[in-house]
């Protein structure tokens, strides 16, 4: 098991699966970049996929381990010495062993092919180099000169030159003839590491006296010396543009320097080994380091630190922290829990079972007990200060999938694949209840904040809300599609989280069991759901090895993290932010948020809404910014529907302040990542950042959604604005959403009365999955396009629509802070219809039927709030009926549903004769009177 530490950041890459048992001692990367090769003491080379962090292949037939590695140029062979004397060279596509070089008298300690790949030079500690025939194997020259062992080889870019480091000095040999040209002299200790330049003009060199230094590559002569590391250096790396260097040390840390200036960063990774080799990716993007049994990739323009502890390689199922935060528990499926110190990474303890496989783990509201759930349908509870095993619940008949205490600690509930859920005394072991209900397993349970009511999540797509005192079911929570694998409360007990095997996280109100938010970008079901202490983000672990940050108010998507290189099986956050994620990759991952100043800058996607061209088209979307604040640069990703639509290009634009550069767009899967920075000054208010173009293959609905965007000042630092995703929706998209014929304000009255509905649904006009405001935003826009006016609204259409509930619909639209023309139609086209809706003067209106036998209703308008009184009175002025209306706001009143009503009998409940009436409409500052007549 690998924990590591991280920063919310996406700018490494672990390798987990299939790890090395011992130190790396080399790695390199292919030419190409896609193949990263690593080679330890545990007498094995292993192969990964650079992009991915995925496990290849593993080359043995070593007996004393892998000290150094290196491909030639086309990147079809690769090369390995061994402290056994031999040189292995292997067919780096198939694995397949071509050659061993056997000449060496003791370990080879460096290896390097040559530019034209025609030959292979190895260094060794008998003091000698010899060079080979990379294709045939055989021993062309040995290279002798150096009075004590060879540490490390590089040939110069062109082959002509190669250079030799041993005790305190460097040696420069002409390889056509085999001679020495020249030694440099420098170092006071041991030279173990070399890099050529690419263009040949420098070359740097790695000492066991703690220091680098750079030397002409053609004259040998200093350039300049680079000092930081306090333990030898034993790795260097240029950059392929020659601008950096990287560095590994035994001092536990990977350098960057500035090449030219010396200036260099610290990156902290927090080895608990030393760094034995560090290399750059071909296209400069990424660098790997090796400490310990790991390997780590780091994104070389950020060079954000991780720090990883190597511990077991069995699936990660479960992770929980202590109520404090200092221990983190990880369960596992070779039937143990594990502790680990959050602060150092050091491993606790482990506290083993027998032989079932650990599937859930919880910890005790005081800290001092942990329960885990297991594959044997037991519970074992262990003591979390000495690792002693405390007792077996026993009961269920099948796998137990989820554990939780109860707030105040005296309850435990268990999930099963036995369709039950259990409740135990957490004291005693003893069982209190069975909930029965679930058709199918249950995978997941939480105890709401109060205690009172427990959430179980199950394979048969359902949520089921129970009454923890009684037992008795409060209500089922339907709309998944598929199974449900985990469940979780929001802090503040209002909403409840819910993550299935149909890939999306549903948000629910905890009290009403109305479904709130439907969470979609997961490539694959989601495994855990969990809120942060403060309830505002909600991460989600997946099968598609991801890890995504989610606004829990909103359900916006804020940012992913990649680095598990299998499905993420649990989440847990600790009391002070930090996410810890296991994963079946064996792997914790803990993850520090990032504290990022937030800003009252908004980025968001322009048009948030538009028309999908046919097939084939094309349509251009821009990211832009409106209230920056000293922006000089940002970095945004790109999330689309690769069903929909087909990346094409884009373009940094000119909000920036002038002479900013745009770094290569990165374009992977369906996300495309954007960034540009300038060093000319700073930019405020609203502008466009940039334009992606789309190709659509398939003229449907889809969501386009903004991730990991940042803004950055010109001092470097970073800050979070609010993000706004964008709509494309089809062109065959039909506003009359009622089907009545008639696009009008009854379709969005339509909408509003299923605000909250999910699935298929006419109401759900942009396809996201809920119907909302946005979809009734979109109807309204869709009218001020049609030129459709309020004063197209009719009379008839009172009794769907009030000032009172187009204000709520403003309300609510106003809170979207839209961007785009067709949404700001849409708020507009609501403000107009509101004002519509509200009389400019007060006026009791005449009443309907006239004359009357036996009822009549009687019609007013309110230009303000106000209480009604209408009073009926003879022709004498004697009271005949008093109708107190009450409390009404500003508004029309003219329909039968909200006109006031007389049945034509008095106080007395008598009906009135026949005669002339007079009608009186009274407020605290207006009187009208209207004469009515009753016919008998």
């Amino acid at each position: 098991m690998l924990l590591s530490l991280d920063a919310f950041a996406q700018h490494y890459t672990r390798l987990t699966p299939e790890g090395h048992r011992d130190t790396v001692r080399s790695v390199v990367f292919s030419p190409d970049g896609r193949t990263l090769a690593s080679g330890s003491y545990d007498d094995t080379i292993r192969l990964w996929d650079a992009q991915t962090g995925e496990y290849k292949r593993t080359l043995t037939r070593y007996t004393n381990g892998v000290g150094s590695l290196a491909f030639s140029a086309e990147g079809d062979m690769l090369a390995g010495g061994s402290d056994d004397g031999a040189i292995r060279v292997w067919d780096a596509l198939t694995g397949a062993l071509l050659h061993t070089l056997r000449g060496h008298e003791r370990a080879v300690t460096s290896v390097a092919f040559s530019s034209d790949g025609r030959l292979l030079a190895s260094g060794s500690h008998d003091k000698t180099i010899r060079l080979w025939d990379a294709e045939t194997g055989a021993s062309l020259r040995t290279l002798k000169g150096h009075h004590s062992g060879v540490t490390s080889i590089a040939f110069s870019p062109n082959g002509h030159s190669l250079a030799s480091g041993g005790w305190r000095e460097i040696h420069l040999w002409d390889v056509r003839r085999g001679l020495q040209k020249r030694s440099i002299i420098g170092h006071n200790d041991w030279v173990v590491s070399l890099a050529y330049r690419a263009d040949g003009r420098a070359l740097a060199s790695g000492s066991y006296d703690y220091s680098i230094r750079v030397w002409n590559g053609l004259t040998g002569l200093p350039l300049r010396t680079l000092e930081g590391h306090t333990h030898e250096v034993l790795s260097v790396a240029f950059s392929p543009d020659g601008r950096s260097l990287v560095s590994g040390s035994y001092d536990k840390t990977t350098r960057l320097w500035d090449a030219v200036t010396g200036d260099h960063e610290v990156i902290r990774a927090g080895h608990s080994n030393l760094v034995l080799s560090v290399t750059y990716s071909p296209d400069g993007h990424t660098f790997a380091g090796g400490s310990g049994a790991t390997i780590h990739i780091w994104d070389a323009a950020a060079g954000e630190p991780m720090r990883t502890l190597e511990g077991h390689t069995s699936r990660v199922t479960s992770v929980a922290y202590s109520p404090g935060g200092r221990t983190l528990a990880s369960g596992y499926s070779d039937a143990a829990v594990r502790l680990w110190d959050v602060l150092t990474g050091a491993p606790v303890r482990t506290m083993k079972g027998e032989t079932a496989g650990v599937r859930s783990i919880a910890y005790s509201p005081d800290g001092r007990t942990i329960a885990s759930g297991n594959e044997d349908a037991s519970i074992h509870l262990w003591d979390a200060v000495t690792g002693g095993h405390a007792q077996t619940l026993e009961g269920h008949t099948s796998s137990v999938l989820g554990v939780a205490y109860s707030p105040d600690g005296r309850t435990l509930a268990s999930g099963s694949y036995d369709r039950t859920v259990r409740l135990w005394n957490a004291a005693t072991g003893a069982p209190l209840r069975i909930l029965d209900g679930h058709r199918s397993g249950v995978e997941s349970v939480a105890f709401s904040l109060d205690g009172h009511t427990l959430a179980s999540g199950s394979h048969d797509a359902n949520i089921r809300l129970w009454n923890v005192n009684t037992g008795a079911p409060l209500r089922i929570l339907e709309g998944h599609t598929a199974g449900v694998k985990s469940v979780a409360f929001s802090p503040d007990n209002l909403t409840l989280a819910s993550g299935s095997h149909d890939k999306t996280i549903r948000l629910w109100d905890a009290k009403t069991g109305l479904s709130l938010h439907i969470l979609d970008g997961h490539a694959s079901s989601v495994g855990s759901v969990t809120f942060s202490p403060d309830g505002r983000t909600l991460a989600s672990g997946s099968y598609d090895k991801t890890v995504r940050l989610w606004n829990a108010a909103t359900g916006t998507h804020e940012r992913t993290l990649r680095g598990h290189s299998d499905w993420v099986s649990s989440l847990a956050f600790g009391a002070d932010g930090t996410l810890a994620s296991g994963s079946h990759d064996g792997a914790v991952h803990m993850w520090e948020r990032e504290a990022l100043p937030e800003t009252r800058a908004v980025v968001s996607v322009s048009p948030s809404v538009v028309l999908s061209p046919a097939i084939g088209g094309q349509l251009t979307l821009s990211i832009i910014v409106a209230d920056g604040e000293n922006i000089a640069g940002y970095q945004v990703t790109v999330e689309f529907d690769i069903s929909a639509l087909s990346y094409v290009g884009s373009s940094n634009e000119d909000y920036l302040p002038e002479g900013a550069v745009a770094a290569p767009t990165v374009v992977s899967g369906n996300n495309v990542t954007l960034s540009a920075m300038s060093r000319a000054g700073e930019s405020n208010g609203a502008g466009t950042l940039a334009t992606l173009s789309f190709e659509v293959i398939d003229e449907r609905a889809s969501t386009v959604r903004l991730s990991e965007v940042f803004l950055i000042d010109n001092a470097g630092v970073k800050s979070s604005p609010r993000i706004g995703n964008g709509q494309v929706v089809e062109q065959r998209l039909s506003w009359d959403v009622n089907q009545d014929s008639a696009v009008d304000v009854r379709d969005l009255v339509f909408i509003s009365t299923r605000f909250g509905q999910s699935g298929e649904n006419r109401a759900d006009v942009n396809r996201d999955g809920v119907v909302n405001i946005q979809d009734l935003v979109l109807v309204a826009g869709a009218f001020a396009i049609r030129a459709a006016a309020p004063a197209t609204w009719r009379r008839d259409q009172e009794s769907v629509l009030t000032r009172t509930i187009v204000t709520k619909w403003l309300d609510e639209a106003r809170e979207l802070h839209p961007t785009d023309a067709f949404s700001k139609r849409g708020i507009r086209y609501l403000e107009r219809l509101l004002t519509a809706l509200t009389p400019t003067e007060t006026a009791l209106l005449p009443n309907y039927p006239n004359p009357f036998n036996p009822e009549t209703w009687i019609p007013y308008r309110l230009a303000r709030d106000a209480d009604v009184q209408i009073c009926i009175y003879d022709t004498k002025g004697v009271l005949v009926r008093r109708l107190d209306v009450g409390h009404r706001p500003a508004g029309f009143y003219t329909d039968r549903e909200r006109s006031a009503y007389w049945d034509g009998r008095n106080e007395s409940t008598e009906s009135v004769v026949s005669g002339t009436y007079f009608c009186q409409l009274r407020t605290r500052d207006f009187s009208q009177t209207r004469r009515m007549i009753v016919v008998k």
